[in-house]
Parts: C-alpha cells; sequence; structure tokens
C-alpha cells in the first residue's frame, strides 16, 4: 500500500494511541491480556507531547483513543480535548 505525502505529511487511515492497558472485562478476543496487565494510565502531558510530536509527520483521517478499556481512564475528558484541540486526525474515534 502506498502512503501518499503532502505537505511533508504521510496520509494514513487511522492511528492509535493507547490511553490504558487494563480493563473489567473478560472478551475471549481480547488482545490486551486483561485484566493480568497492571493498571497503566497514559499520562495526559505523555499524550499531548507524543501527539504533538506525531502530527508533525503523520496525517490520519481518525485518531483511535483505545485500550484496554479507554472509558476506565480517569482524565479521559482532559485527553480527548488535548486529540481536539490538537488535531492530529480529522475524527476522534474511541
Amino acid at each position: 500500500m502506498d502512503y501518499p505525502i503532502v505537505d511533508g505529511r504521510v496520509q494514513t487511515r487511522a492511528l492509535e494511541y493507547h490511553i490504558t492497558d487494563h480493563c473489567n472485562l473478560r472478551c475471549d478476543h481480547c488482545c490486551s491480556y486483561s485484566p493480568i496487565l497492571k493498571r497503566w494510565l497514559a499520562d495526559p502531558d505523555d499524550f499531548r507531547r507524543d501527539l504533538t510530536a506525531v502530527r508533525r509527520v503523520v496525517q490520519p483521517q481518525f485518531l483511535k483513543i483505545v485500550g484496554g478499556e479507554p472509558l476506565l481512564h480517569p482524565q479521559l475528558e482532559e485527553l480527548l480535548a488535548i486529540a481536539h484541540e490538537l488535531q492530529v486526525g480529522t475524527r476522534i474515534q474511541l
């Protein structure tokens, strides 16, 4: 698959950012090893730093905020606000 470069940025369909690895479910098809993994949460400052860096070189259609179970992140609203502010993708998927 060829990824076009527009204005110095690679155009992709999606970019995923894991904001947590743990989950409160036990889905058979899950690849996150939940609930085996220790509780881990993305730090909002790291999230901002990472998205700021990546948006210089990649322009996805979708920014997918994933996990484990991303709805368990206690600072989810802050992370979504950062993602919206930085406009890494045209759309944000949770």
